[in-house]
């Protein structure tokens, strides 16, 4: 069996991130989407990603955070340097 798999995302990826996991028959693959509109409220992104990193997240064997940072001044890469996931495209390039 697969690993379990955690995607916290944008609400405006949630099209493209399902159609990739049904696509590629990822079903070992979990996406938690926060509303798009958060756009118009970037300060609340980091508190939101965090609070379901720590609801959800030790019930996966990874997680990956599907965010730029959306206008959050940083403040996003703090949250996840805070739980030790990797911050930025060339840190996920890593991941592999």
């Amino acid at each position: 069996m697969p690993a379990s798999i955690l995607v916290i995302a944008c609400g405006a990826l949630a099209r493209e991130i399902g159609a990739l996991k049904t696509a590629n028959g990822w079903d070992h693959l979990d996406i938690q989407c926060l509303d798009a509109a958060l756009h118009n409220r970037p300060e609340q992104i980091p508190g939101r990603v965090e609070a379901l990193l720590e609801r959800h997240g030790k019930q996966y064997d990874h997680r990956f955070v599907a965010y730029a940072d959306c206008g959050t001044g940083g403040r996003l890469d703090a949250v996840l340097e805070a739980v030790k996931l990797p911050a930025g495209v060339s840190e996920l390039r890593k991941c592999k």
